[in-house]
């Protein structure tokens, strides 16, 4: 064969040998970011109040809210999701999803009631001192502006249907400027909610 047979030739294979691997490399399966075995990923938020007991005396209180996850270790987890709950797909014979404040009142409740003091009523007492101070303003802050949010029952979209009206009703105390430790005398702590976090300021 000749010289120029033989490039002629190789120049097919060439070809050919390219065009089936390349095929293989251009076919690329997803590729996904596994973590080392036992991993976490966690996220601390911290609210820390100062306290003054006296002209040489201050004692700070401090709540520490940590979200931890583990972290994938296999691309099965990736892959394989469990079914979706929405508010809209979601079936009416399925299970109840409680509301975001049904689960904080029940939980504020039952931290209370825990420490001796009437957690129902000190609870509705605070909603109402929430809508007689109200009208949070910016020096609130952050977790002002969130327990606003939390202590209002009925927001913009109206009551929320797992509450007791009682909620609502200790709601509507406060906009018409009752007297919220009168309204709700069986309420045993010495302060309010707000004076002793004072969120509102002086």
């Amino acid at each position: 064969m000749s010289m120029l047979q033989n490039s002629v030739l190789g120049f097919i294979l060439l070809m050919l040998l390219s065009g089936l691997y390349g095929e293989k490399i251009l076919h690329r399966d997803k590729r996904y970011l596994v973590f080392p075995f036992q991993g976490t990923f966690k996220t601390v938020y911290s609210f820390a109040v100062p306290w003054k007991l006296g002209p040489k005396q201050e004692m700070g209180v401090g709540w520490n809210f940590q979200f931890q996850y583990a972290l994938p270790n296999s691309t099965d987890v990736l892959t394989n999701y469990p079914p979706s709950i929405s508010r809209e797909t979601r079936d009416i014979n399925d299970e109840v999803v409680l509301s975001d404040r049904k689960i904080f009142y029940d939980g504020v409740e039952s931290m209370l009631d825990s420490r001796d003091i009437n957690g129902r009523e000190c609870l509705l007492r605070t909603i109402c001192e929430n809508q007689y101070y109200s009208h949070f303003d910016d020096e609130s802050g952050l977790l002002g502006q969130i327990l606003h949010v939390f202590l209002t029952p009925n927001s913009k979209e109206g009551p929320d249907p797992e509450l007791d009206e009682i909620y609502s009703d200790a709601q509507k105390a406060g906009v018409f400027g009752a007297d919220c430790s009168t309204a709700f005398p069986k309420c045993n702590m010495e302060r309010s909610f707000f004076d002793t976090f004072a969120i509102f300021g002086q």
